[in-house]
């Protein structure tokens, strides 16, 4: 190895370390703008009926709103010779006469603790055919008052992602 070969590696190598360290640090300060921006998008007006610091009265969860929207009935078998057992599909078993259900709007029927567990992770849709199971007003109100800051936190990242791979375009 000749002396300008081994000067040009000790020349490159600091220079590309460092054009590594300059392009990580703006990719940080970019993404922070961006962090900063899209949590802009969350500050809601005072008297919004999105807004978590109003003086409304506290919204009723998710869950509770299904809960009240959708009744309890006893399960009654069918008869007949074209008769087929229902099934739950979330624990995968029939569902027996007499049972607890809760019977969607689009007609889907489920046991109701199965259901009520679906409804605990805030799906406010059917779980077979994703019909929503509030109005739409009802439901972006209940979604937007149950979220905590690690999930408004999530959103911003899920954001993050989309426009990353442009970040040099702001």
């Amino acid at each position: 190895m000749n002396l300008n070969t081994f000067a040009i590696i000790i020349l490159f190598l600091p220079c590309f370390l460092l054009l590594i360290i300059i392009s990580e640090a703006v990719t940080r300060f970019a993404t922070r703008v961006m962090q900063m921006h899209a949590r802009s998008h969350f500050d809601w007006p005072q008297d919004s009926l999105f807004s978590r610091e109003g003086h409304a009265a506290p919204k009723q969860s998710l869950f509770q709103q299904c809960k009240q929207q959708l009744c309890v009935k006893k399960y009654k078998c069918g008869t007949g010779q074209h008769w087929e057992p229902e099934r739950c599909v979330f624990c995968l078993s029939d569902i027996s006469d007499g049972e607890e259900i809760r019977e969607l709007r689009c007609r889907h029927i489920f046991h109701r603790a199965c259901l009520d567990k679906w409804l605990e992770h805030r799906w406010a849709t059917c779980p077979i055919c994703r019909d929503c199971l509030l109005p739409t007003e009802e439901k972006a109100t209940a979604a937007v008052t149950d979220m905590d800051d690690d999930e408004i936190e999530e959103m911003g990242i899920a954001f993050l992602s989309y426009y990353r791979p442009r970040w040099w375009m702001w």
